[in-house]
């Protein structure tokens, strides 16, 4: 799930974490039972990343109901769907 130390959120037989890979901060859902990716979605930012800062990737994302809410490395609130990762 790239680098970064995010605790996941489980809910509905989905797990959700943040982190940095493919040069982008991204939001991760995998399937509670197998493992597999589900779906990921880059949390944008017009702020460059600072590289040394990764391993600060702390960042929890919140489950409530059929909404996935998470924040990006510079603050900005992200709600997508939590079946599809759809804003």
């Amino acid at each position: 799930m790239g680098n970064g130390l995010a605790p996941p959120a489980i809910a509905n037989g989905r797990i959700y974490t943040t982190g940095n890979r493919n040069e982008d901060d991204q939001l991760i859902c995998l399937d509670e039972k197998t493992g597999r990716e589900q779906w990921s979605v880059t949390l944008r930012s017009d702020v460059p990343e600072y590289r040394r800062m990764r391993w600060l990737n702390q960042r929890t994302p919140t489950v409530d109901g059929d909404r996935v809410y998470a924040v990006s490395e510079y603050g900005d609130l992200v709600c997508v769907d939590a079946d599809s990762g759809c804003e």
